[in-house]
């Protein structure tokens, strides 16, 4: 079971009985059954038949549609879960400013947790002093979260966070060709960012399935402000997976030398995109990395990060219902 990624410019996904077939000029380029499909990513210039459409929608697999830069343009998606009442829960809960600041406070303590976690992995040359001080300093936000008042503040704290974060991010960087001089998303103005732009993308519509499984509204968050057409919950969820999903992926491909500089192309001067195998490259590993086995600290039990999107999205909604204390984050420490 696993995400179809189609990305084959002028390709055509159609069914066939209970089979999602993709041809591009005559031919058939896969096939493959239903149930081994959870959802279907298109990238670019794909056209799909109504039937298709009609046949994913009734075998509750959503369809998302992102451009040729991987840039989200829509999604399709089956009639909502039943679960209403704890929709009214999660409206109710997002007007209350004490239970929705003790929500997004564990999601920002996740998140710096991960952060020092990849910190943790090798440097080249052994850990420089300023990585160290960058360390000690997100092990002093995280404990600082307890005596957070209010949600600037906190969002306060997590920009901080990200900003010594990525102030020694690159670092992790082990291949010359490759540098970070820091997070630039609209546009990436450098391959690093790029992956990390386009891993983001991908783990946010990973993680807008699994709350919208669960029963809860992705649009209304808890640490991210209501803004219109922003998918608030699910980019809540994905902040304590950005480093363990998502950097891990873009490290691990370069430092492996799985992608190189021959891997881009620049556009419109400055901005930097992956060529097509490149991103065959990078879905392939993204997924990979999805299906990796641990152990999960909640529930005590071997999962995968794919698995444990759905996970993180239950125990969400144990602490919307009041039948644990706190939201608890998924950390690697």
């Amino acid at each position: 079971m696993g995400v179809l990624y189609v990305t084959q410019e002028d390709s055509l996904i159609k069914t066939e009985l209970d089979r999602l077939i993709i041809v591009h000029e005559g031919k058939k380029l896969q096939d493959i059954p239903l149930v081994r499909i959870d959802a279907v990513v298109i990238m670019g210039r794909v056209g799909i038949t109504s039937g298709a459409v009609r046949v994913l929608m009734e075998n509750r697999i959503p369809v998302s549609y992102l451009s040729n830069t991987g840039r989200p343009l829509g999604r399709l998606d089956p009639v909502p879960n039943k679960n209403n009442l704890l929709r009214r829960l999660q409206y109710k809960l997002s007007d209350d400013s004490s239970g929705t600041l003790n929500i997004a406070r564990e999601m920002i303590r996740g998140k710096i947790t991960n952060q020092r976690a990849v910190l943790r992995s090798k440097e080249v040359g052994g850990e420089s002093e300023e990585t160290k001080k960058v360390r000690v300093r997100l092990k002093e936000l995280a404990v600082s979260l307890d005596g957070v008042d209010n949600l600037d503040r906190l969002r306060g704290v997590e920009g901080e966070a990200a900003s010594l974060y990525y102030s020694v991010f690159d670092s992790r960087i082990k291949k010359k060709e490759f540098s970070f001089p820091g997070r630039a998303k609209r546009p990436p103005t450098d391959p690093v960012n790029s992956l990390l732009s386009f891993a983001y993308t991908l783990l946010m519509n990973d993680i807008f399935g699994a709350v919208f499984a669960v029963g809860f509204d992705p649009y209304i968050g808890f640490l991210h402000a209501d803004r219109y057409g922003r998918p608030s919950l699910a980019l809540d969820l994905m902040e304590e997976f950005r480093p363990l999903v998502a950097d891990a992926v873009v490290l691990s491909l370069i430092n492996r030398g799985e992608l190189t500089i021959s891997d881009f192309e620049e556009v419109l001067g400055k901005t930097w995109y992956l060529k097509r195998e490149g991103k065959k490259t990078f879905l392939r590993a993204y997924e990979n990395k999805k299906h990796q086995a641990f152990r999960h600290p909640f529930f005590g039990k071997r999962t995968t990060y794919c698995q444990s999107f759905l996970d993180q999205a239950v125990i969400l909604a144990k602490a919307v219902r009041g039948e644990i204390s706190k939201y608890v984050p998924l950390t690697m420490r």
